[in-house]
């Protein structure tokens, strides 16, 4: 007859310390710095930065849960998106997608309860990583795919990303775009309820603003043609 395995009882840091330090050696070499006191790599860039977060979410003395939330931030977007959402700083997420390790629960996390689940799960996370996050940093680094899956999306986040990015990039679809995303919202069902009203506001008051730049941005232009 088998002996029964000896439940471990795995603590929260338990489980993040030891992936990140699995995680570390290549993501050093990608230029990634561990920041270990949050268990999350930075990488600071010409544009922004990239970050990858070793997410648990405890139950002990039950289990643990981890996942590997990454996005990648755009200053110069944020820096506008924060005039008109709140909370909003320039390191927050542009573009962002959560990492979800094999065998997974239905909530996108991998539960991990013995020493053996947490081995699996660092060389599963390094392997995601490598497969995964870097192409992910490497296509949503250029602002062109940034705009093409944001026009996909009919939410607020990725509808002002779209506009701003559009905008930033002299862009001749921003017109376009702006005009879809103006009837989405006046049609929108969920645009009708008091937190949806709100949201709708707030991307209106935005695309005045754009417009009102494209506007200066073009009489300065012809000024400089007459000069």
């Amino acid at each position: 007859m088998n002996a029964i395995p000896e439940e471990v009882n795995l603590t929260k840091q338990q489980v993040a310390k030891p992936i990140c330090q699995h995680l570390e050696p290549f993501l050093t070499e990608q230029g990634f710095k561990l920041i270990k006191y949050r268990d999350v790599f930075i990488k600071k860039t010409a544009f922004g930065s990239l970050e990858i977060s070793v997410n648990t979410i405890s139950y002990w003395p039950q289990k643990q849960e981890v996942n590997l939330p990454i996005h990648v931030s755009i200053n110069a977007i944020n820096e506008v998106r924060k005039k008109f959402f709140n909370n909003v700083q320039k390191e927050d997420p542009t573009m962002y997608k959560w990492l979800v390790l094999p065998n997974s629960n239905e909530l996108k996390f991998k539960e991990i309860i013995t020493e053996s689940d947490l081995e699996i799960a660092k060389v599963e996370a390094l392997e995601l990583i490598q497969k995964e996050a870097i192409p992910y940093f490497e296509q949503f680094s250029q602002m062109e795919h940034i705009i093409d899956y944001a026009s996909k999306i009919r939410n607020s986040h990725f509808m002002s990303v779209l506009l701003i990015a559009l905008k930033q990039s002299n862009d001749e679809r921003y017109l376009e775009h702006r005009n879809e995303i103006v009837r989405h919202l006046k049609n929108c069902e969920s645009s009708k309820t008091e937190k949806g009203q709100e949201r709708k506001q707030i991307i209106f008051d935005l695309i005045k603003y754009l417009d009102q730049q494209i506007v200066v941005s073009k009489s300065k232009k012809t000024e400089e043609k007459a000069a």
